[in-house]
């Protein structure tokens, strides 16, 4: 059977912990700048 080595990927414990924050922080970057659309655009008004 082959071991799954636990390998470090700079500050993440592991590979998933990366994808887990990418996905986590591109989701809060898109409702940001959504709500900052909404309120900056008064065309919409």
């Amino acid at each position: 059977m082959m071991e799954e080595k636990e390998e470090r990927i700079g500050i993440f414990s592991s590979w998933n912990w990366l994808y887990v924050t990418v996905i986590v922080y591109t989701t809060v970057l898109i409702v940001l700048l959504y709500l900052l659309t909404a309120i900056f655009d008064h065309s919409i008004q």
